[in-house]
C-alpha cells in the first residue's frame, strides 16, 4: 500500500553522525592549536571518545548522554581546557532530547547546562554565572532543535497517518460501489429476464398439458417458449450492452413491454396520465421496472388480465398495477415474487418513494409513489 512520502532528499543518518564527530574533533583541535600547552593522553581519551559515540547516539541515547556529560567534564578539569568539550554534549544532547518528552527534556537540558557550568568554572579561571550562561545558551539551543525536530517528525507521520487512512476509505468506498454495481445488475437481471422465464415456464406446462389432447395448443405453446427464449437472449445482450455504454431504459418502451405480455397471454388494460417524457432519467427507468415488476407477478399468479395505471404530476409519478388474483397463488407469496418485491422496495426507498403491495377485495395490488426529486441510480 503506498503512503504519502514527504518531499525532499532524505540525508541518511551516518552522514549526521559523521559530521557531528568531524565538528566535535574540529573543536578539540581549534583547542589545542590556540591553546598550547601540555596535553594528557588522558585528555586525548576524553576528547576523543564522544566523537566515535555519536555513531551510537540514536540506538542508546540515554547512555550515550551520560558518558558524554561524563568525558565533557573530565576534559574540563585537564588541560588544556577549553570550548571544545561543550560541543559533544550538544549533539547527545540533541539526540536525546528529541526522543523523551518536553518536560523532561528541559529538565536534562539544565541538568546538563549546571554539570558543564560547575566544571568549567572548577577547571577555569571562570566564574560560575559566566560559566553558566555559556553552558545554558549552547544546550538551550540543542534543546529548541530537538524540539523542532521532534515536531516536524509528529507533522510528518501525521500526514502520513492521514494519507493511509485517505487510501484505505477510497478503497472501502471502491468496494462499497462494487457491491452496489453487483446488486444493481442482480436487479437489471431479474427485472428484464424473470418475465420472459415466467412466460417460458407457463408455456410448456400448456404444451406438457395439452400435448396429446391438442396438439395445436401444444404447438403454440412451443413457438411462445421459442419466442420467450430468444427474448431473453436479447434481454441479456441488451443488460450486457447497457453495462457497457451506460444505456438505459424507460417508459418509452412501455407499449414493446406491454405488447410482451399480450403474446404471453396476459391482457393488460394501460392509463397513462401525464407526460412521461419529462420523467428524470432515473426515474423513468425505476417506473419502468416498477410496471415490469408488476405485470410479472400479475401474469404469474393472475387470472390473465391486468390494469395498469401511471400519473405524472410535477410532484411525483405513481405506478399502479392491479389484477384479479388466481387460484394458483393467492397471496402472492411465492419465493419469485417475494425476491422481486423485496428488490423492488429497496429500490424505491432509495429514490425516497413509497410501495405499497397486497391484497385488496379479490384482487392485488401494486402501488409506488416516487418523487421527481429522486436521485437513484440508473
Amino acid at each position: 500500500m503506498s503512503v504519502t512520502r514527504e518531499p525532499g532528499l532524505r540525508v541518511p543518518a551516518w552522514v549526521h553522525d559523521v559530521v557531528a564527530s568531524v565538528l566535535i574533533v574540529a573543536f578539540n583541535a581549534a583547542v589545542v592549536a590556540f591553546r598550547p600547552g601540555e596535553i594528557s593522553p588522558a585528555w586525548v581519551v576524553a576528547t576523543s571518545a564522544p566523537a566515535a559515540l555519536m555513531f551510537v547516539r540514536r540506538r542508546y541515547p540515554r547512555t550515550v548522554l551520560a558518558a558524554v556529560i561524563v568525558f565533557s567534564v573530565v576534559a574540563t578539569l585537564l588541560p588544556p581546557s577549553g570550548a571544545g568539550t561543550i560541543v559533544a554534549p550538544a549533539f547527545a544532547l540533541f539526540s536525546t532530547a528529541s526522543v523523551v518528552p518536553r518536560w523532561r527534556g528541559w529538565m536534562l537540558t539544565a541538568g546538563c547546562a549546571v554539570v558543564l557550568a560547575v566544571a568549567v568554572s572548577v577547571g577555569q579561571d571562570v566564574s560560575f554565572g559566566a560559566a553558566l550562561a555559556q553552558s545554558g545558551l549552547v544546550c538551550g539551543i540543542a534543546m529548541a532543535l530537538a524540539d523542532a525536530a521532534r515536531t516536524r517528525r509528529a507533522y510528518t507521520d501525521e500526514l502520513r497517518l492521514r494519507a493511509l487512512r485517505a487510501e484505505q476509505t477510497r478503497e472501502a468506498e471502491a468496494a462499497r460501489a462494487v457491491a452496489e454495481d453487483r446488486l444493481r445488475i442482480a436487479r437489471d437481471l431479474h427485472d428484464s429476464v424473470a418475465h420472459r422465464i415466467s412466460v417460458m415456464s407457463l408455456s410448456a406446462g400448456v404444451a406438457s398439458s395439452t400435448l396429446e389432447s391438442n396438439p395445436q395448443a401444444a404447438q403454440e405453446a412451443l413457438s411462445t417458449i421459442r419466442s420467450a427464449s430468444r427474448a431473453v437472449l436479447t434481454d441479456i445482450g441488451a443488460l450486457l450492452g447497457s453495462l457497457r455504454e451506460q444505456t438505459v431504459v424507460g417508459l418509452a418502451s412501455l407499449d414493446e413491454l406491454v405488447g410482451d405480455f399480450a403474446t404471453a397471454g396476459l391482457e393488460v388494460d394501460v392509463r397513462v396520465d401525464g407526460d412521461v417524457a419529462a420523467l428524470p432519467a432515473p426515474v423513468d427507468v425505476l417506473a419502468y421496472r416498477v410496471v415490469q415488476e408488476g405485470l410479472t407477478n400479475a401474469m404469474k399468479h393472475g387470472d390473465g388480465d391486468a390494469r395498469l395505471g401511471i400519473t405524472v404530476t410535477p410532484e411525483q409519478v405513481r405506478v399502479e398495477v392491479r389484477n384479479r388474483v388466481g387460484r394458483t397463488a393467492p397471496t402472492h407469496t411465492s419465493v419469485g415474487a417475494s425476491y422481486g418485491l423485496l428488490g423492488m422496495r429497496e429500490r424505491v426507498d432509495e429514490a425516497g418513494g413509497v410501495l405499497e403491495a397486497g391484497r385488496v377485495g379479490d384482487e392485488h395490488a401494486l402501488s409506488v409513489r416516487v418523487p421527481l426529486a429522486a436521485q437513484v441510480r440508473a
